[in-house]
């Protein structure tokens, strides 16, 4: 049993949150065949596989100007166009062969330029994803619209012109990240791939604009994921707290420890937690808004 002293250190509620967390997601993860890297949180891991899937809607689907499908291709990128139309496809099966393991390397093009990378196979592997093929399409994806930049080699993954296309024919698509104030440098796509693999963020130039990257990142992923992850603790921790602090003002007897469990959490949209405690012999289960 772990007791939580409700009038004493945070610290030891936040242990308890680590942990918890920890357990759900990791239960999630085992349950779609992630391989969780055992050295690694497992909420992070989570909260990794959340930012970088393509979840299913139905999506216009636009393309750049000089767009051409390689005839090899053809039959598999019609496919790929009909389950993006229509949203319920499982168009994650399309992404990375790294997507479902912690220990895979961050995709740095995603975090980088927001671009996924998607590949042009027509079959599963035996691990469920479509089989990898040396061209893929890139493209720009939210989550009302696909737009396909181009399809190249996969090894061209730092290639500056990739972003260009976007600046240059959809700049609608890259307005919240320009950066306003700090003018960017002219980079060259050399310099992007060092910059990359040393985890060093950068303002890039185009014309007369300047971009920020999609993410900040360093060699380990993405900032933003683990200020996320602070974000959400906290949010957890203050909503117990005042959770006890509302049960205490209730009642008429001195309430002083808890056994406190999260036993439950909207893993979709992090708008709820169901919360288990054992207060003076009598166990109770509560489902709390964040």
């Amino acid at each position: 049993m772990r007791f939580f002293a409700f009038w004493g250190d945070l610290l030891d509620l936040k242990k308890i949150i680590d942990h918890d967390l920890n357990v759900i997601s990791s239960k999630y993860l085992e349950s779609i065949k992630f391989k969780i890297d055992k050295n690694s949180c497992g909420f992070y891991q989570f909260l990794k596989f959340k930012h970088s899937i393509i979840y299913d809607f139905p999506r216009k689907v636009s393309y750049s100007k000089n767009f051409t499908v390689p005839l090899k291709y053809t039959t598999a990128f019609e496919k790929l166009v009909f389950l993006c139309e229509k949203g319920n496809g499982d168009l994650y099966r399309y992404q990375s062969r790294k997507l479902f393991s912690g220990r895979s390397l961050p995709d740095m093009m995603y975090l980088d330029f927001g671009v996924h990378h998607l590949h042009l196979g027509l079959n599963l592997n035996k691990n469920g994803m479509i089989t990898g093929t040396e061209d893929v399409a890139f493209v720009y994806i939210n989550d009302e619209e696909i737009f396909f930049i181009r399809i190249a080699p996969h090894q061209e993954w730092h290639l500056k012109k990739t972003i260009e296309i976007i600046a240059s024919e959809r700049p609608d698509l890259l307005v919240h990240r320009l950066s306003l104030g700090i003018e960017g440098d002219d980079i060259s796509d050399m310099e992007i791939k060092c910059l990359r693999e040393k985890g060093i963020n950068y303002i890039l130039k185009i014309g007369d604009n300047s971009y920020k990257s999609e993410n900040v990142f360093n060699s380990y992923g993405s900032i933003d994921i683990t200020t996320f992850e602070d974000y959400l603790k906290d949010k957890i921790a203050a909503s117990i707290r005042n959770f006890f602090n509302d049960l205490v003002r209730k009642q008429d007897v001195p309430l002083d420890f808890y056994d406190v469990e999260i036993i439950e959490l909207d893993l979709k949209s992090f708008d709820f937690f169901g919360l288990y405690f054992c207060c003076n012999d009598q166990q109770f289960s509560e489902l709390i808004q964040l």
